[in-house]
């Protein structure tokens, strides 16, 4: 009796049991409308249909990587998130960054475009689909490649004269293996040794001429930048999912922030204004 009662029960917990999830309406300035369970179901499952598409599009346009020439490996941020807006600010806009790079580069440069897997996984309800028509938008160039989502991560960034990214996780990995990152959004390991910081264009333009002139990233630095970010942060968490994954105890971590709140409010009362 239990199977059966699992087969109609299953239905019904997806799409009825809660009865309404909240949604921000920006026009009138707060939670103003509410949809119910079984219509946020619909809009997830509209957009499974999206990403499915779009993952095909992006597989027929993929190809194996040639890392035999020159190229920059550029890293696209998943989407919506904080790292792309607004900590990249106008550099929200991943399409302003290749075409940034590829007016300075030299002709016989490419650049690789990856995709971030989450973006296409039909199983992460939390990303929205690209708008259509995204990727057709990239293919600006013949030196502009996307490459298979199998492709291991690392191998593109070690054979990259530069990896770059808004402030994602690429643009770390890079430093610490010995491959230069141009960085176009407020990332944490912006001051890192190897990180170029972009904010326009003459940025981009003396970054690339450095890194063009065979420039090597000192790896001993980044050792350095490691052990000074380690004496001078505390482990906590802001994310449930990442206190839970690291096994950071609740009791523990809310008084570790409120303790690090605390400080800086004290600090900035006796900085005094500036």
């Amino acid at each position: 009796m239990e199977p059966i009662k699992s087969i109609f029960k299953a239905p019904y917990n997806f799409f009825l049991k809660k009865n309404e999830f909240p949604r921000f309406i920006p026009e009138s300035g707060g939670v103003g409308k509410k949809y119910s369970k079984f219509q946020c179901r619909l809009y997830q499952i509209k957009g499974m249909f999206i990403k499915h598409n779009q993952k095909r599009h992006y597989d027929s346009l993929a190809v194996q990587p040639d890392y035999s020439v020159p190229y920059i490996y550029l890293a696209l941020h998943s989407e919506a998130k904080r790292t792309t807006n607004p900590a990249g600010g106008y550099f929200a806009d991943q399409k302003l960054i290749l075409e940034m790079l590829l007016s300075l580069l030299p002709e016989d440069w490419f650049i690789y475009i990856k995709e971030h897997p989450v973006q296409l996984d039909v199983r992460e309800n939390s990303q929205r689909p690209r708008i259509n028509g995204y990727y057709d938008e990239f293919e600006v160039s013949k030196r502009v490649k996307f490459i298979r989502l199998e492709e291991i991560p690392f191998n593109l960034i070690d054979n990259a004269r530069a990896v770059t990214t808004i402030c994602g996780n690429p643009g770390w990995e890079a430093v610490n293996r010995g491959v230069p990152a141009l960085v176009f959004g407020d990332a944490w390991y912006a001051g890192c040794e190897g990180v170029f910081r972009i904010l326009n264009y003459e940025d981009c333009k003396r970054a690339l001429k450095t890194i063009q002139e065979d420039y090597q990233v000192d790896v001993k630095k980044v050792k350095k930048f490691w052990f000074a970010i380690d004496k001078c942060t505390s482990r906590g968490s802001v994310s449930i999912s990442n206190r839970k994954e690291y096994g950071i105890d609740y009791e523990e971590n809310v008084s570790i922030l409120a303790d690090l709140l605390s400080k800086k409010i004290n600090n900035d009362k006796n900085e005094g204004p500036i």
